[in-house]
């Protein structure tokens, strides 16, 4: 399960890299290789500066609630 949910996360960041859509690549984060290795994160990190911009978008594209990004919180 642990996998799946890495996978995810790989992909949700690839999506705000490429800023929209699906036309991102499948990223490989070797996680048979980590596992084995006791090194499998149970999460991914997320820079500041991709979230932040990752904002400015939805914002932009009056998509999500002001609510969700209620500027004190960045």
């Amino acid at each position: 399960m642990d996998n799946i949910f890495l996978s995810l996360q790989a992909c949700m960041l690839e999506i705000l890299r490429q800023k929209e859509g699906n036309l991102y690549k499948t990223p490989h984060l070797g996680k048979a290789k980590l596992q084995r290795a006791k090194r499998l994160p149970v999460s991914l990190l997320c820079s500041r500066d991709l979230y932040e911009a990752a904002i400015v978008l939805l914002r932009a594209t009056s998509r999500g609630s002001e609510l969700l990004f209620d500027s004190s919180s960045i």
